[in-house]
């Protein structure tokens, strides 16, 4: 499957690698039902180490959950020991749509619920295991499930490497592709950061990017010291001791092993000899390279056109906002899409390793490998002055390596390195199990979804048949003219875009929903602390009164005295507009009065893909409305919705229709009655 290139040909490199006919392909082969609307119970874990490392262990958690018949909670970001930087998942990927781009795989939640025993609420508890590294499925459908059934809660930490890469699934190795390159979307300000760093390096023609691995931290791991001073090397020495595992290493034939990340000088003799001129544009992915400018400087001296994120603009956005995981995605965003990656160290290196995964899968992008291990001694001898023939040396070594083209994975190459086959298939394959699904894969799902939906229509359409009095009705449009009740997904969004926290305790007085999990998922996935009448407390005392019009006396006392009441559909709606009225009332007490007509649009454009400056939208239209104080009743406002001013008073109001009676006018007219009274009786005696 290795094409060789006879010689090196740059221009070739500028473009994608031969196929051989291959494609990226992720979506499911064979029977691949939806997630059990019953779930074994939730999993929690905690994704150490950097961005990329986190990344994996995001897609295994994803397929962990899958193999339990679990709810994930939102994976748990460990940004504050490597990073220093607290950002969390929400701060790097875009939560809605990691949540609905997986939404035929895995239940997902944003937090784990809170649970009420008692009168009291408490967190939902869990029960932590560390999982043993690259632990089998086995291990998932046994040790830890059991553990899930028993405390209906587990937390796995520390989450690194803790599920086997080589499965033999090709449906779950495809499931972690679908989170890996589909799912795993950089929120939309990082997004937009990167293309514009790509926008500009490109704006001169083709680049390359080189992960330039000469950090501290990876020369330590691989014990590569004998190049640094004496001083350099206690430092590197007392690092590895610190931060790694004793193992005895010969220190001085690490380099001739192929053991340590090229210096910069090597990348640019590799560059040069394969043929790249000075006037090749690089942008450098790296962190703080050790010795600094002393390796830097040959390398700026064949290649002068080097960049980074802050050198490709100097401006104060982007500056602010590349550091910690910020700047490790954007520089991640920039690789994948440059027209060549290089990394310089390809062993323990999650970026490198992730990237050259995701740029296979992305299109066979070009990759430049080198091959350290048949290159280190031909950079001895140079150092040992035997120069000759040292390009053509380099040229020969670098022609037997991969430049993107689909290869066999041998250990120890990653499956997120390399997922051929599982995540590729062929248009017109021999093989059965290699030939391409649908193209509408994706779409047959969505028609399951939709013959759901058409279902669900044809009960409402009878429903209303049967119920209510013919009226032509064009039903695509309801929602567009605010005449449909919000979703609960709707409902969530507009809460979080005003700015209320996922701990938001939200009592919900509603029969049953229709539709059910599918729609209250969304909502729940957002705002985990949801509860009605039965779950407050499930004792039977509760439960068996709140039956029928119990059960709606009981949830419009509740509505009545919360802190806050929100009705998503208030038109002919009694249960709502006579709470609006009995609030308003009871003192003026916050309402939340979703302007429907105006929302309507901005949900639309939002499912249409267009979801920049959504929340920012949401608030415009929510800021407009009333919130409960008095207000003019305007037709089709019912009275028993707003009874100002009728049924209000003002104290020192200037109108003498609106001043309030005396605080004891009650006593005055029950003083009135008894006299009254007293007189019907003098009367009946006479």
């Amino acid at each position: 499957m290795v094409r060789l290139f006879k010689q090196i040909s740059v221009e070739k490199l500028w473009d994608t690698a031969d196929s051989g006919g291959w494609r990226p392909s992720s979506t499911p082969r064979s029977d691949w039902p939806p997630p059990s609307k019953v779930s074994n119970g939730f999993l929690l874990v905690r994704c150490n180490g950097g961005l990329n490392q986190q990344r994996t262990a995001i897609c295994n958690a994803v397929l962990a959950a899958r193999i339990m018949n679990a709810t994930l909670v939102l994976p748990e970001l460990d940004t504050n020991s490597y990073w220093h930087d607290d950002s969390g998942f929400q701060g790097i990927y875009d939560v809605d749509h990691f949540i609905k781009s997986l939404r035929y795989d895995v239940r997902i939640v944003e937090s784990l619920p809170e649970i009420r025993k008692n009168g009291r609420t408490k967190k939902m508890k869990y029960f932590q295991i560390r999982p043993p590294r690259d632990a089998l499925v086995s291990w998932y459908t046994t040790v830890a499930l059991e553990k899930m059934k028993e405390h209906g809660a587990i937390y796995l930490t520390p989450f690194s490497h803790r599920l086997a890469e080589e499965i033999d699934n090709p449906e779950y190795q495809r499931l972690r592709c679908r989170v890996n390159y589909h799912a795993l979307r950089f929120k939309p300000h990082i997004m937009q950061l990167s293309h514009s760093i790509v926008a500009k390096l490109r704006s001169q023609g083709h680049f390359m990017s080189i992960h330039l691995r000469f950090e501290k931290d990876m020369l330590s791991f691989a014990g590569c010291f004998d190049i640094f001073s004496p001083q350099e090397q206690k430092v590197l020495k007392k690092y590895r001791k610190d931060n790694f595992a004793e193992k005895k290493l010969v220190y001085s034939e690490r380099r001739a092993i192929g053991k340590c990340p090229l210096t910069p000088e090597e990348v640019g003799l590799v560059l040069r000899a394969m043929g790249f001129e000075n006037s090749t544009r690089i942008y450098l992915a790296a962190g703080e390279l050790f010795g600094g400018e002393r390796f830097m400087k040959p390398f700026r001296s064949m290649f002068p056109k080097l960049e980074n994120h802050n050198t490709v603009d100097s401006s104060s956005e982007l500056t602010d906002n590349t550091q910690g995981l910020v700047g490790s995605a954007v520089d991640y965003m920039v690789c994948l899409l440059s027209d060549i990656f290089m990394p310089t160290y390809d062993g323990p290196s999650n970026f490198a390793n992730n990237l050259l995964g995701h740029r296979l899968y992305y299109g066979f992008r070009t990759n430049i490998r080198p091959d350290r291990k048949g290159l280190a001694p031909i950079f001895i001898k140079r150092e040992e002055g035997q120069a000759d023939g040292f390009e053509e040396a380099v040229r020969s070594v670098m022609m037997k390596t991969n430049f993107g083209g689909p290869h066999k994975r041998v250990s120890p190459e990653s499956f997120y390195t390399n997922s051929w086959p599982e995540c590729f298939c062929q248009v017109s394959g021999s093989n059965p199990a290699d030939r391409c699904p649908p193209d509408n894969m994706m779409n047959i799902l969505d028609d399951q979804y939709e013959r759901e939906m058409a279902n669900e229509q044809k009960v409402l359409k009878k429903y209303r048949k049967d119920n209510f009095a013919e009226k032509k009705l064009v039903y695509s449009e309801r929602r567009a003219i605010g005449k449909c009740p919000l979703t609960p997904e709707e409902v969530g969004l507009v809460l979080r875009a005003m700015g209320f926290e996922n701990s938001t305790r939200i009592y919900l007085a509603a029969g049953e929903l229709f539709g059910g999990e599918r729609f209250m998922k969304p909502f729940r996935s957002m705002f985990p602390k949801l509860e009605n009448h039965n779950t407050v407390d499930s004792s039977s005392e509760l439960t068996d009164n709140t039956q029928g019009l119990v059960g709606s006396a009981v949830d419009y006392m509740v509505c009545l005295l919360s802190d806050i009441f929100m009705p998503t559909y208030d038109g002919p709606s009694n249960f709502a507009n006579n709470l609006l009225g009995h609030r308003l009332y009871y003192g003026f007490r916050t309402n939340i009065r979703p302007d429907r007509k105006g929302l309507a649009p901005i949900f639309i454009k939002r499912e249409e893909g267009q979801a920049d400056g959504f929340e920012e939208a949401v608030r415009s239209v929510m800021m407009k409305t009333n919130f409960g104080g008095p207000h003019k009743r305007v037709s089709p406002e019912s009275f028993y919705t707003n009874s100002w001013p009728e049924c209000f008073c003002q104290v020192s109001g200037s109108n003498p229709a609106d001043r309030c009676p005396p605080d004891n006018m009650m006593n005055i007219l029950d003083d009135q009655y008894e006299r009254e009274m007293a007189n019907v009786t003098l009367k009946v005696d006479e």
